[in-house]
């Protein structure tokens, strides 16, 4: 009989472990596995269990071993395909009263509308957190999200990849920030013409997860509103911005608006300001003023950290770059409620912003290829962008309506966030 190798595990005191699989049912199943070093009684308790089950046959059970099999059960898990995902004890942290999330408090807002808006945008993305993983905010450690962007990125890249070899990656990526899946088949890949959605998925999940990691973290005193600890300028469109925002929106559109309003990101308008500058651009030069929708829970994000291009499978029709439209209704369907990204929302959300499309790259019009679409691909044609227009412009264009697309962050920055009611769509 072969002997069994130990390995060293990283430290006595605390692992945790996560396993996902397939079960006999083909639902999968996502577990979780804890040892928990117990000093004064010379032993360490394990713990193991279904994610997010806590009653019946499948609930957490526990027995205890001696701190001499310590290596050998950690030895014994990692051989047989568990993930370690946590080096480190739970810690709980004590909410306090005041406007926020996750115990951090902030001074209040003192405009109401925009007060209500913010308060509706964090929630939705605590939402979606607290929808998609069993894990609680402040249990996720660093190390935890640094494996799971390390995945992310594999997954980004795995174009070539097999199904098996794909699906493979995405259940170590449930392992390593733990969530319940009820039916492990309808989150894995069927095909490779999955991989680019399902990318998109985990993406937006983990930005999500992100953004409430770093309010979770945040040092706010109460002297500043949430809002301008992000150095964000936020409030409500005056009438002469609103009649300027309707008026750029199709006519259909205009009706479904609840509410508009300006925001200044500081970081990204310094960033676009100074792309703008050294390439020659300025307002009523080289400047577009474009929409792009998004679903509710990804709004506090976008607006906090600014619109980023992410590598890999998450590229769309052009390529991995950030997608605009000069029309509203092309925007709308990216939305909470829209088309292509309905969620059922009530209400969605859509941004307008400006891009500096200098010179554009028109597609269709110049026969482009698979090969323009990229930066390289427009510093090559020495363009700024990609610019697809639509039939009604090209007969041999399959767009209703044309879409602009850009392949540097520092392209673009919000100005102002647009709420729309579902009725009437």
């Amino acid at each position: 009989m072969k002997q069994m190798i130990l390995e060293k595990a990283p430290n006595r005191e605390y692992l945790e472990f996560s396993f996902v699989g397939d079960n006999a049912t083909g639902k999968g199943l996502n577990q979780k596995f804890i040892m928990e070093a117990m000093p004064e009684e010379g032993c360490f308790k394990c713990t193991e269990g279904r994610i997010g089950i806590r009653v019946g046959p499948h609930k957490p059970k526990s027995w205890t071993c001696p701190m001499d099999d310590w290596d050998m059960v950690y030895s014994i898990r990692i051989a047989k395909g568990w993930q370690l995902i946590s080096t480190k004890r739970e810690t709980k942290k004590i909410p306090r009263k005041g406007f926020g999330l996750n115990g951090v408090i902030y001074r209040q807002i003192e405009e109401k509308e925009t007060a209500d808006v913010v308060q509706r945008l964090l929630e939705a993305a605590s939402q979606l957190i607290e929808e998609s993983y069993t894990t609680r905010i402040e249990n996720i450690s660093p190390e935890m999200m640094a494996h799971g962007k390390e995945i992310l990125d594999k997954l980004a890249a795995g174009e070539n990849l097999s199904v098996a070899a794909f699906n493979n990656l995405l259940k170590q990526l449930f392992c390593v920030i733990p969530r319940r899946i009820d039916n492990l088949s309808k989150v894995l890949a069927k095909r490779p013409l999955d991989y680019g959605p399902i990318v998109e998925r985990e993406q937006d999940l983990y930005e999500v997860l992100c953004d409430q990691l770093k309010m979770t973290n945040s040092t706010a005193s109460g002297l500043q509103t949430v809002t301008e600890a992000y150095g964000l300028e936020w409030r409500l469109a005056t009438p002469e911005e609103k009649n300027y925002v309707l008026g750029l929106m199709n006519e259909k559109n205009r009706i479904q608006v609840i509410n508009i309003w300006r925001i200044k990101n500081k970081k990204t308008e310094a960033r676009f300001n100074q792309w703008c500058s050294k390439h020659g651009y300025y307002e009523g030069y080289g400047i577009s003023h474009l929409f792009h929708g998004s679903p509710m829970a990804n709004w506090w994000s976008i607006v906090t950290n600014g619109l980023w291009i992410r590598p890999g499978l998450n590229g769309g029709m052009f390529g991995a770059g950030l997608y605009f439209a000069p029309e509203s209704d092309k925007s709308m369907g990216y939305t909470g409620y829209g088309c292509w990204r309905n969620k059922g929302e009530a209400r969605g959300f859509l941004s307008l912003n400006k891009v500096a499309t200098g010179k554009p790259f028109y597609y269709y019009r110049d026969n482009g290829t698979s090969q323009d679409m990229s930066l390289m691909g427009m510093q090559r044609r020495g363009t700024d962008c990609l610019w697809a227009e639509s039939y009604r412009k090209l007969p041999n264009s399959p767009l209703r309506r044309d879409e602009v697309i850009i392949y540097d962050d520092s392209q673009t920055t919000i100005e102002y966030l647009i709420e729309t009611t579902s009725e009437g769509y």
